[in-house]
């Protein structure tokens, strides 16, 4: 992910981030990742917990986010994360599909699967 989206996200979610975390993802994952990250603060709020995110990445075509503290639901809002990054392209954001090219397995929109 790009410094400068990567830098948004920690700036919206600071809670999330008491240590600098890398974002190895494409930046097409950056409104999962915003709708993640806002699901889990309303409800670390409401619960009365302190995760703290520890790593993302891109991995077999999904994302992963690792998390300090987990509950049922918030395991619950990392499955769905990664669900919803397995029909988003990767690059853009668009709506994608998991691509084998028999090296590595992405996620690409039409206009992406090419490149």
């Amino acid at each position: 992910m790009s410094p400068e989206q990567s830098k948004a996200l920690h700036d919206r979610f600071p809670a999330l981030f008491p240590e600098k975390v890398w974002f190895y993802c494409g930046d097409g994952w950056y409104g999962v990742l915003e709708k993640l990250f806002s699901d889990i603060v309303e409800h670390a709020e409401a619960a009365g917990i302190s995760p703290a995110v520890v790593s993302v990445q891109g991995k077999y075509g999904s994302l992963r986010v690792g998390t300090s503290e987990e509950d049922r639901h918030i395991r619950l809002l990392l499955h769905d994360a990664e669900d919803a990054s397995e029909k988003t392209c990767e690059i853009c954001g668009a709506p994608g599909t998991l691509l084998d090219d028999g090296v590595w397995i992405k996620t690409r929109c039409r206009w992406h699967v090419r490149r």
